[in-house]
């Protein structure tokens, strides 16, 4: 009894060695979490970086809710001017219908007014012509005229000899 007494006082003396051991760490530990405390800001540390986080979180929600309404406004915009494009489009369809059926006028206007004039140069050029010989016709009219009654006296004047002869 004597032998497990001395057992036991042998196995509590080490266990109380290893309390002490185990206290001796338990307060080194202490100790450096106490310092990880201090270096990270003090004991509300946690909290005072969990309400930054927090306040940081509302301030990019609410930058994100506004550039979200932006983008809305925006998108809104991009379709009112999508449909505006889109009737200028039609209207351009329109216009470039009108302007091409124009223009084939034009071009037809053009090739009448040419042969308008075309033709009003063939006709000043017939004029001309039938001017210059009626002119001729004219001239050469007077000239047998001319001759015919300077022939006429001639032979007026060989009758009234040969009469003035036979008389």
């Amino acid at each position: 009894l004597q032998e497990q007494a001395t057992m036991y006082i042998k196995k509590m003396d080490q266990e109380r060695a290893k309390i002490e051991e185990l206290d001796r760490m338990i307060a080194r530990y202490q100790e450096r979490i106490v310092e990880q405390k201090a270096r990270l800001g003090g004991v509300n540390a946690a909290q005072v970086n969990n309400q930054l986080i927090q306040k940081q979180i509302r301030v990019l929600e609410n930058r994100m809710d506004k550039s979200l309404m932006k983008f809305n406004e925006t998108m809104a915009q991009n379709k009112v001017l999508r449909q505006k494009i889109d009737e200028y489009r039609r209207e351009r369809v329109v216009f470039d219908g009108i302007y091409k059926k124009l223009e084939r006028e034009l071009h037809e206007k053009k090739k009448e007014m040419a042969a308008i004039i075309e033709d009003s140069k063939n006709a000043y050029q017939a004029r001309d012509k039938s001017q210059s010989q009626t002119l001729d016709l004219q001239n050469n009219a007077e000239k047998e005229r001319t001759e015919f009654e300077s022939e006429f006296k001639a032979l007026g004047e060989m009758i009234k000899q040969q009469h003035i002869m036979l008389e």
